[in-house]
């Protein structure tokens, strides 16, 4: 005779009930046809060769048979696409995209990701890219030096062989009628005869420039000097 938790008694053929409801459960998942046949399924897949594979330098999944090269050796992350490639690097040799050759490895940067761009053109890269981010950093240096060059220009047209002012001496000029540097403006010499200076120059807008530029290429002297000093 057995007692229940609650000090109760019970019977022999309770106690059986109750032994063949709990034995009967054990294991109920392997009796279940449909979790049989999933799991005989995840078998078959795991034992089926894959039909593609994952290639590193494409960045992309190939058939299987494209990681055989010719040689007869099999190269699980790179496909036979860059099996000339190898071969070249094996050889010391690599392409330069802007050089439009294959050159020795030494030429290429050693650290980092592999390059195919050679360290000189490389250098030349990082320069023009460092020099544009300082350039859109000091807006101020940009507008100065687009001023100077159009004032350059206009004397060598003017066959002046130099100018007499300065970066900034031209853009102090300007900052006199332009304070907020709209690039609406430019200097002009007073006399095309003589070297710009900045007793020699005048403020103008770009429009009256191409005016008065059309005057000089035309040889009309005396209507420069009429519409240069007009308000």
């Amino acid at each position: 005779m057995h007692f229940s938790r609650f000090g109760e008694r019970v019977s022999p053929v309770l106690q059986k009930t109750v032994y063949m409801y709990t034995h009967s459960w054990r294991g109920v998942g392997e009796h279940i046809p449909g979790k049989r046949a999933c799991a005989m399924q995840e078998t078959r897949e795991e034992m089926a060769p894959k039909k593609a594979g994952y290639c590193v330098k494409c960045k992309k999944h190939v058939p299987v048979n494209y990681f055989v090269w010719q040689d007869g050796t099999t190269h699980p992350t790179t496909c036979n696409q860059h099996e000339l490639e190898h071969k070249l690097a094996s050889d010391g040799l690599r392409y330069c995209k802007v050089c439009d050759n294959f050159i020795a490895l030494d030429l290429f940067p050693k650290t980092g990701a592999m390059s195919y761009i050679c360290k000189k053109h490389k250098y030349a890269a990082d320069v023009v890219r460092k020099h544009k981010e300082t350039e859109e950093s000091h807006p101020g240096r940009k507008r100065r030096l687009r001023q100077w060059k159009l004032c350059w220009m206009d004397s060598r047209k003017f066959k002046q062989a130099s100018i007499g002012i300065s970066q900034h001496e031209i853009d102090l000029e300007i900052a006199k009628i332009d304070q907020k540097g709209t690039g609406k403006y430019a200097i002009m010499p007073i006399d095309v005869k003589k070297v710009i200076t900045t007793e020699n120059c005048v403020v103008v807008t770009t429009q009256k420039r191409k005016r008065l530029m059309k005057m000089a290429a035309l040889n009309d002297l005396e209507g420069y000097a009429r519409i240069i000093v007009e308000k």
